[in-house]
């Protein structure tokens, strides 16, 4: 294997793509159309964001819908607290929710958040 990448489900592909951008993710131009499909990076892996029905399409069955709560948590790791604080501000004034402000826990300064469509990201410093 060489490679992988996440497979997201959203409900608008550009409003996901805009948050992304807005909270500093690199918007991989070439693998997004606006409308169907989406893609960024976080450090050197791609995360591709699918309109809804398009997931549903490759899975033959309907995904999970935000009240169901995750199957799964995207993490990832910043170099420094500072980069982290920053995260934290632009997740909110991008209109994702912060599940919890940046702190030490377990060792580890991090936090948690949700994206426009629910799906939670876990940062910590390592």
């Amino acid at each position: 294997m060489s490679n992988y990448w996440l497979n997201l489900p959203v409900s608008n592909v550009a409003q996901a793509l805009n948050f992304y951008r807005a909270i500093g993710f690199e918007i991989i131009e070439e693998r997004s159309n606006n409308e169907t499909i989406g893609a960024f990076k976080i450090g050197d892996q791609t995360i591709c964001v699918f309109r809804k029905d398009v997931i549903e399409g490759f899975i033959g069955t309907k995904v999970k819908s935000i009240s169901d709560k995750p199957e799964m948590i995207v993490s990832f790791n910043f170099s420094n607290n500072e980069s982290v604080d920053a995260l934290n501000h632009y997740v909110k004034t991008a209109g994702g929710s912060v599940l919890a402000e940046p702190s030490m826990k377990n060792g580890y300064y991090g936090m948690m958040f949700t994206d426009l469509d629910g799906h939670y990201f876990n940062v910590i410093v390592m």
